[in-house]
């Protein structure tokens, strides 16, 4: 089995005045897209890709920009000129490091605070340059009890 996790932002498109009343599955109305859209393959949505972004999802897997769960690379981050793509590039690696970084800070910290309230946990070192993350590696604490879960 294959796991991926796919970064969307997502876009209501629907029409109150054109169509009508919102169909059942919407959740929370119409111009609150999320996975019910996706999976009643909605017609008036429309979804890109969300590059350089880092996000936290909650229970539903989804993250609001209004409780600022997530941020991505552009606006006042960008350059105040394009024209030099080299700094631009460099200006995104930067950005790339810190968001790696504080991902495994984020990890750190959890597991610090946390020990003691976990269980039986053991150590698990995996190769993060083996899926194209350069040359790094993510110690996991817990596969036991991940793995108790997933089987």
């Amino acid at each position: 089995m294959a796991i991926n996790h796919v970064i969307l932002e997502l876009y209501c498109g629907f029409d109150k005045e054109k169509n009508g009343k919102a169909p059942l599955y919407y959740k929370y109305g119409s111009y609150h897209p999320g996975y019910h859209c996706l999976e009643n393959s909605c017609e008036s949505l429309s979804y890109i890709k969300a590059p350089s972004e880092i996000a936290y999802s909650d229970s539903e897997g989804e993250s609001e920009f209004e409780k600022n769960a997530w941020i991505g690379f552009g606006g006042d981050m960008n350059p105040e000129s394009f024209d030099d793509e080299n700094n631009y590039e460099s200006l995104k690696n930067i950005w790339e490091e810190i968001c790696k970084r504080k991902i495994q800070e984020s990890y750190n910290e959890y597991m610090k605070r946390t020990e003691g309230m976990r269980g039986r946990y053991v150590n698990f070192t995996y190769d993060l340059e083996s899926v194209g993350w350069g040359k790094a590696s993510l110690e996991i604490n817990g596969v036991e009890n991940f793995l108790r879960r997933v089987i």
